[in-house]
């Protein structure tokens, strides 16, 4: 069997919505493949864990209404957020402040939305 961080989201979705996999469990695995990893793969220019953690929870409550729910997703920092530091790779725009909560987070969002 695939260590959990691996199973991907289709495989994630069903285990969810079947209520044999949490999302608290699965976020948690990716957060430890992270912790475990970042040092060699450095792909991570910010990871709010607690945020994570407590969306998983929220989430873990509820009735699954959607293919992505439970799911957790990783936003390339060149993509501004509303939440998170948007830097574009690039020491200069580091810490530059937020403006705005883009297309992608939408498109991911309705995608999250279609029914089961």
């Amino acid at each position: 069997m695939k260590e959990l961080y691996a199973i991907g989201a289709r495989a994630a979705s069903v285990e969810i919505a079947s209520h044999r996999l949490t999302s608290e469990a699965l976020v948690n695995a990716c957060i430890d493949r992270i912790r475990a990893r970042e040092d060699d793969v450095r792909a991570w220019a910010h990871v709010d864990v607690e945020a994570a953690i407590r969306v998983a929870r929220k989430r873990d409550l509820q009735s699954p209404r959607s293919l992505l729910h439970g799911i957790p997703i990783g936003i390339k920092d060149i993509i501004d957020t509303g939440d998170m530091p948007t830097e574009y790779g690039f020491p200069l725009q580091e810490r530059r402040g937020i403006q705005a909560t883009l297309l992608i987070r939408l498109a991911v969002h309705r995608v999250g939305q279609q029914q089961r």
